[in-house]
């Protein structure tokens, strides 16, 4: 007997009642995938989900007594696991900035039904890949990711000196996986109006600008450093960082299409978030699992895996898949270790940066995160069926120049 998927539970919160009538009426075809309810307060809101927490929560921002923003935040510290989204008029990108770490996503009123019906799909599919809820929890409570000291302090004195160009601060954001991730957030977010999602850092930076940026790192703290060295065991934030930069350069490399290298440069920059995310959030669960790896010669993805089930791709998909970014580089930032093929076909941007990571890790001296960099090496049938070996050396050599670059400057 086939089973019936339960229905996701979404809550709706506006203080005008013919917004939310709207909203009824527009979105009654999908009553047969949601439980809908609908709250005229955040107080009427939190009631709600003390009864029956909810899988996804879509507020207005300005409501009276408390605003939507509060009501996230409560939401977040009570019920991290629910999916944030904001549904305003608001279009001051300032308004944005200060939401930004209480919302997953923003969305700009008036709604068309299937955007919204996408942002809440998408969430919920997002939340059935990572069906650990105490990883959700952790993933849920995120609201900025970590940068390393050098690199935060490089940023903030950019921002400072009026001489620094926009090319200067994107080239010092874009080395840091935490601050680029963020970047993408915002621009990626309903306040900018991109006709398509954008991966590309410098374009981020200039969307936003040296007075955003500045009010972002300066003012508002968006931006975060890594405080607790002993929270990664054995591995150090500096080569994480190395590690990334060097895997996002030489995916792109591995790509002809000008159109994929952008987005193979980014999802491969981005590809460990999730270990970062622990590293901040769950240091104690990120330092069980290096013991694990280190005890029995594993590569940290298996030892994830057979500690939760589920490893760093997975959880880094999750946040980045929740704050909007391309979903070609959610995927591959999902299965940069568990690449999917068929014999003939082209490399695409999840093997690439899959490949990359192996390669990057094969030829670096030290790992990152300490695991024995011998475990690492490409699939030979991989190698073979995607006619790969003419291009093998060629990639090889450009990852030991990139790993020497990465241990030059950590």
């Amino acid at each position: 007997m086939e089973t019936v998927a339960a229905k996701k539970r979404v809550l709706f919160v506006d203080d005008e009642p013919n917004v939310l009538a709207g909203l009824r009426t527009r979105l009654h075809r999908y009553r047969s995938r949601w439980e809908m309810v609908f709250c005229q307060s955040g107080e009427e809101a939190l009631q709600a989900c003390a009864k029956e927490p909810f899988d996804v929560v879509v507020s207005d921002l300005r409501m009276p007594r408390m605003n939507g923003a509060e009501l996230l935040r409560q939401i977040r510290e009570k019920y991290p696991d629910t999916v944030r989204i904001v549904l305003s008029g608001e279009a001051e990108v300032q308004v944005g900035l200060r939401v930004a770490a209480e919302a997953h996503q923003f969305l700009a009123k008036p709604c068309d039904p299937s955007v919204l019906e996408r942002a809440i799909e998408r969430s919920c599919a997002l939340q059935a890949e990572l069906s650990d809820p105490a990883l959700r929890q952790i993933v849920g409570r995120t609201d900025s990711l970590p940068s390393a000291p050098a690199t935060y302090a490089a940023v903030t004195e950019a921002l400072k000196d009026p001489r620094c160009s926009l090319e200067d601060i994107a080239k010092v954001i874009g080395a840091d996986v935490g601050m680029s991730a963020m970047l993408l957030k915002l621009v990626n977010s309903a306040f900018f109006a991109l006709p398509q999602p954008t991966s590309s850092i410098e374009r981020a930076v200039g969307i936003l600008g040296v007075e955003t940026l500045r009010s972002l790192a300066l003012g508002m703290g968006a931006f975060e450093c890594f405080r607790c060295q002993q929270a990664l065991g054995h591995c150090s934030i500096e080569r994480l960082m190395a590690h990334s930069l060097a895997v996002g350069r030489l995916s792109k490399c591995m790509l002809n299409d000008p159109r994929q290298q952008e987005d193979a440069f980014t999802a491969g920059m981005l590809h460990d978030v999730g270990k970062l995310v622990l590293g901040a959030r769950a240091p104690e669960r990120l330092r069980s699992v290096f013991e694990r790896a280190m005890q029995e010669r594993l590569p940290m993805y298996m030892a994830e895996q057979q500690v939760s089930g589920v490893d760093h791709g997975m959880i880094g998909a999750y946040l980045l898949g929740l704050w909007n970014l391309p979903l070609s580089i959610v995927e591959a930032i999902a299965n940069h270790h568990r690449p999917v093929w068929q014999a003939g076909q082209a490399l695409d941007l999840a093997l690439a940066v899959h490949l990359a990571d192996v390669l990057i890790h094969e030829s670096s001296p030290q790992s990152p995160d300490g695991c024995d960099q011998s475990l690492f090496f490409p699939d030979p049938r991989m190698v073979r069926e995607l006619r790969l070996e003419e291009s093998l050396p060629k990639w090889r050599a450009l990852a030991g120049e990139l790993s020497g670059a990465e241990v030059e400057n950590p």
